[in-house]
């Protein structure tokens, strides 16, 4: 009987604990989606990194929307991104997008920043002013290539060291 209890006390907990990650989550992934009445906006980008659809779109930090599509626009070939917003924000036309990440190796979302014009981009409409992602890897290999010493005088035959700002006597 003793035994009876303490497993049912375990098999409780261990519901409990599951119940309050399942919360958890969905607290922490916004209530946001799609089927709520959205209007959808547009954006072309030079180079979208890792964006995905489904990917956030914030303004202030605050989840506005998803990103719907994503396509290659064959003329210019220019990544075209579509995000449904929720209908009730309206965005100024001359506010700009670029893509963010949260944190060092965080996520990537749509980051809009509003503007200050009295019209606003109607449903279908394209935000014009974008802001391509900071490639982390791509700035990497330029700073450890850029950095490497300069070897070029070294190999010249010129012996000796100089010191900066002194010309080399020999």
């Amino acid at each position: 009987m003793q035994r009876n209890i303490v497993e049912t006390l375990t098999g409780a907990f261990v519901i409990a604990v599951a119940l309050w990650f399942l919360v958890f989550f969905v607290d922490k992934t916004n209530s946001f989606s799609v089927s709520q009445g959205s209007s959808n906006i547009n954006a072309r980008f030079d180079d979208i990194d890792t964006i995905a659809v489904g990917a956030p779109v914030k303004i202030g930090g605050v989840k506005i929307g998803v990103v719907s599509s994503i396509q290659l626009d064959p003329k210019t070939y220019m990544a075209m991104v579509g995000f449904a917003i929720n209908q009730h924000i309206v965005i100024p036309v001359d506010s700009s997008a670029k893509i963010a990440s949260a944190g060092l190796l965080g996520d990537k979302y749509i980051s809009i920043t509003p503007g200050g014009e009295d019209n606003f981009i109607p449903s279908g409409g394209e935000i014009k002013y974008t802001e391509s992602g900071v490639n982390l890897e791509s700035l990497i290999g330029k700073m450890i290539y850029n950095s490497a010493p300069d070897d070029s005088k070294a190999s010249s035959g010129q012996g000796g060291t100089s010191q900066p700002g002194s010309p080399n006597t020999k």
